[in-house]
Protein backbone atom coordinates (compact mmCIF):
# COMPACT_ATOMS: atom_id res chain seq x y z
CA UNK A 1 0.00 0.00 0.00
CA UNK A 2 1.51 3.41 -0.84
CA UNK A 3 1.66 6.40 1.42
CA UNK A 4 -1.34 8.05 0.12
CA UNK A 5 -3.72 4.90 0.29
CA UNK A 6 -2.04 4.07 3.68
CA UNK A 7 -3.01 7.79 4.46
CA UNK A 8 -6.77 7.51 3.22
CA UNK A 9 -7.48 4.35 4.93
CA UNK A 10 -5.97 6.06 8.71
CA UNK A 11 -8.33 9.04 7.29
CA UNK A 12 -11.38 6.88 8.20
CA UNK A 13 -10.07 5.71 11.43
CA UNK A 14 -11.62 1.95 10.47
CA UNK A 15 -8.64 0.43 12.56
CA UNK A 16 -9.36 2.60 15.41
CA UNK A 17 -13.07 2.36 15.43
CA UNK A 18 -12.47 -1.88 15.18
CA UNK A 19 -9.90 -1.89 18.30
CA UNK A 20 -11.85 0.93 20.41
CA UNK A 21 -15.13 -1.02 20.56
CA UNK A 22 -13.52 -4.88 20.68
CA UNK A 23 -11.51 -2.96 24.01
CA UNK A 24 -14.84 -1.22 25.01
CA UNK A 25 -16.58 -4.60 24.84
CA UNK A 26 -13.74 -6.80 26.73
CA UNK A 27 -13.07 -8.62 23.86
CA UNK A 28 -10.04 -9.89 22.86
CA UNK A 29 -8.08 -9.75 19.68
CA UNK A 30 -7.59 -13.54 19.03
CA UNK A 31 -11.93 -14.15 19.87
CA UNK A 32 -12.89 -11.62 18.04
CA UNK A 33 -10.56 -12.70 15.09
CA UNK A 34 -11.67 -16.53 15.32
CA UNK A 35 -15.65 -15.16 15.33
CA UNK A 36 -14.65 -13.06 11.88
CA UNK A 37 -12.75 -16.13 10.23
CA UNK A 38 -9.82 -14.47 9.95
CA UNK A 39 -6.43 -14.49 11.75
CA UNK A 40 -5.21 -12.50 14.76
CA UNK A 41 -2.50 -10.96 12.67
CA UNK A 42 -4.64 -9.98 10.04
CA UNK A 43 -6.78 -8.68 12.61
CA UNK A 44 -3.83 -6.96 14.28
CA UNK A 45 -3.01 -5.14 10.86
CA UNK A 46 -6.51 -3.47 9.99
CA UNK A 47 -7.02 -2.49 13.75
CA UNK A 48 -3.46 -0.89 12.94
CA UNK A 49 -4.65 0.40 9.68
CA UNK A 50 -2.09 -1.25 7.91
CA UNK A 51 -4.48 -2.97 5.13
CA UNK A 52 -7.50 -2.06 3.89
CA UNK A 53 -10.55 -4.64 4.85
CA UNK A 54 -12.40 -5.72 2.08
CA UNK A 55 -16.41 -5.31 2.72
CA UNK A 56 -16.52 -9.00 3.19
CA UNK A 57 -14.38 -9.25 6.07
CA UNK A 58 -15.35 -6.17 8.05
CA UNK A 59 -18.91 -7.25 7.68
CA UNK A 60 -17.70 -10.05 9.67
CA UNK A 61 -15.93 -7.84 11.86
CA UNK A 62 -18.91 -6.30 12.51
CA UNK A 63 -21.04 -8.92 13.59
CA UNK A 64 -18.23 -10.35 15.74
CA UNK A 65 -18.19 -7.12 17.31
CA UNK A 66 -21.93 -7.18 17.86
CA UNK A 67 -22.68 -3.55 15.91
CA UNK A 68 -23.70 -2.49 12.42
CA UNK A 69 -21.87 -2.09 9.34
CA UNK A 70 -22.11 1.18 9.22
CA UNK A 71 -20.39 2.04 12.61
CA UNK A 72 -16.98 2.15 11.07
CA UNK A 73 -17.89 4.77 8.42
CA UNK A 74 -20.00 7.03 10.30
CA UNK A 75 -19.36 10.71 11.81
CA UNK A 76 -20.45 11.60 15.05
CA UNK A 77 -24.46 11.11 15.40
CA UNK A 78 -26.51 13.94 13.74
CA UNK A 79 -29.82 13.12 15.89
CA UNK A 80 -33.12 13.80 14.06
CA UNK A 81 -31.81 13.46 10.94
CA UNK A 82 -34.15 11.54 8.37
CA UNK A 83 -31.92 12.01 5.68
CA UNK A 84 -28.30 12.62 4.29
CA UNK A 85 -26.31 13.72 1.42
CA UNK A 86 -22.73 12.59 0.75
CA UNK A 87 -21.19 15.05 -1.88
CA UNK A 88 -18.65 14.15 -4.46
CA UNK A 89 -15.88 15.45 -2.39
CA UNK A 90 -17.15 13.72 0.93
CA UNK A 91 -17.08 10.28 -0.05
CA UNK A 92 -14.85 8.07 1.89
CA UNK A 93 -12.74 6.19 -0.39
CA UNK A 94 -10.68 2.78 0.65
CA UNK A 95 -8.08 1.64 -1.62
CA UNK A 96 -6.94 -1.77 -1.65
CA UNK A 97 -3.34 -3.38 -1.93
CA UNK A 98 -2.44 -5.03 -4.89
CA UNK A 99 -0.66 -8.29 -4.31
CA UNK A 100 -1.23 -8.67 -0.54
CA UNK A 101 -1.20 -12.09 0.41
CA UNK A 102 -3.63 -11.42 3.34
CA UNK A 103 -5.80 -9.03 0.98
CA UNK A 104 -5.56 -10.10 -2.26
CA UNK A 105 -8.05 -8.45 -4.35
CA UNK A 106 -7.67 -5.02 -5.76
CA UNK A 107 -10.04 -2.66 -6.05
CA UNK A 108 -11.18 0.64 -4.22
CA UNK A 109 -14.50 1.33 -2.75
CA UNK A 110 -16.26 4.72 -2.07
CA UNK A 111 -18.90 4.45 1.33
CA UNK A 112 -21.97 6.05 -0.01
CA UNK A 113 -24.03 7.14 3.05
CA UNK A 114 -21.78 7.51 6.03
CA UNK A 115 -23.76 10.08 8.41
CA UNK A 116 -27.32 8.99 8.69
CA UNK A 117 -26.63 6.24 11.77
CA UNK A 118 -29.17 3.42 12.19
CA UNK A 119 -29.21 2.66 8.74
CA UNK A 120 -30.44 -0.92 7.24
CA UNK A 121 -28.52 -0.86 4.11
CA UNK A 122 -24.75 0.38 2.92
CA UNK A 123 -24.24 1.35 -0.54
CA UNK A 124 -20.81 1.61 -2.46
CA UNK A 125 -19.03 2.86 -5.12
CA UNK A 126 -16.79 0.02 -6.06
CA UNK A 127 -13.86 0.03 -8.78
CA UNK A 128 -12.28 -3.13 -9.99
CA UNK A 129 -8.47 -3.35 -11.14
CA UNK A 130 -8.24 -5.65 -14.41
CA UNK A 131 -4.27 -5.42 -14.46
CA UNK A 132 -3.53 -7.25 -11.45
CA UNK A 133 -3.13 -11.26 -10.91
CA UNK A 134 -5.63 -11.95 -8.06
CA UNK A 135 -5.88 -14.79 -6.44
CA UNK A 136 -9.97 -14.71 -5.81
CA UNK A 137 -10.86 -15.31 -2.29
CA UNK A 138 -14.99 -16.18 -2.09
CA UNK A 139 -16.99 -15.16 1.17
CA UNK A 140 -20.04 -15.59 2.34
CA UNK A 141 -22.29 -13.74 4.75
CA UNK A 142 -25.75 -13.29 6.01
CA UNK A 143 -27.43 -10.59 3.96
CA UNK A 144 -28.40 -9.28 0.91
CA UNK A 145 -26.47 -7.80 -1.65
CA UNK A 146 -27.45 -5.92 -4.80
CA UNK A 147 -24.52 -5.28 -7.92
CA UNK A 148 -25.31 -2.82 -10.49
CA UNK A 149 -22.51 -2.05 -13.43
CA UNK A 150 -21.88 1.22 -14.67
CA UNK A 151 -19.08 0.55 -16.79
CA UNK A 152 -16.73 -2.30 -17.74
CA UNK A 153 -17.10 -6.06 -16.99
CA UNK A 154 -17.90 -7.86 -13.64
CA UNK A 155 -17.20 -11.34 -13.15
CA UNK A 156 -19.61 -13.25 -10.27
CA UNK A 157 -18.09 -16.15 -9.19
CA UNK A 158 -20.67 -18.70 -6.84
CA UNK A 159 -20.92 -22.37 -6.20
CA UNK A 160 -23.66 -21.83 -8.34
CA UNK A 161 -21.75 -20.91 -11.97
CA UNK A 162 -19.99 -18.00 -13.27
CA UNK A 163 -22.21 -14.86 -14.63
CA UNK A 164 -20.32 -12.07 -16.29
CA UNK A 165 -22.12 -8.66 -15.72
CA UNK A 166 -22.12 -5.84 -18.48
CA UNK A 167 -23.17 -2.19 -18.12
CA UNK A 168 -26.46 -2.07 -17.49
CA UNK A 169 -26.54 -5.25 -15.79
CA UNK A 170 -27.76 -5.63 -12.23
CA UNK A 171 -27.55 -8.80 -9.68
CA UNK A 172 -29.57 -9.10 -6.31
CA UNK A 173 -28.53 -12.30 -4.53
CA UNK A 174 -28.52 -14.05 -0.83
CA UNK A 175 -24.84 -13.04 0.40
CA UNK A 176 -24.88 -16.63 2.12
CA UNK A 177 -24.06 -18.00 -1.18
CA UNK A 178 -20.33 -18.25 -1.22
CA UNK A 179 -19.70 -15.44 -3.94
CA UNK A 180 -16.68 -13.56 -5.18
CA UNK A 181 -16.11 -10.44 -7.94
CA UNK A 182 -13.24 -9.72 -10.14
CA UNK A 183 -13.00 -7.11 -13.16
CA UNK A 184 -12.21 -8.06 -16.47
CA UNK A 185 -12.19 -7.06 -19.92
CA UNK A 186 -10.05 -3.78 -21.15
CA UNK A 187 -12.01 -1.01 -18.99
CA UNK A 188 -11.81 -0.46 -15.53
CA UNK A 189 -15.73 -1.70 -14.15
CA UNK A 190 -17.75 0.64 -11.93
CA UNK A 191 -20.48 -0.51 -10.33
CA UNK A 192 -22.61 0.33 -7.57
CA UNK A 193 -23.06 -1.93 -4.63
CA UNK A 194 -25.69 -1.71 -1.69
CA UNK A 195 -25.03 -4.48 0.69
CA UNK A 196 -27.64 -5.31 3.29
CA UNK A 197 -26.37 -7.53 6.65
CA UNK A 198 -29.36 -8.58 8.53
CA UNK A 199 -28.90 -6.86 11.25
CA UNK A 200 -29.33 -3.32 12.66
Amino acid sequence: MGLAEADEVRGLKIGEKVRSIRTSKGLGAADVAAKAGITEVVLGQIENDVVAPPVGTLLKIARALGVPLATFFQEPDEYGRKFEVVRAGERHKVRRAVGRSEAPVSYSYDALAFHLPDRHMEPFLIEFDIDAEERLEAVSHAGEEFIFVLEGEVEFRSEQGVIVLRPGDSLYFDSSLTHALRGIGHVKPKAIAVVYSGQR
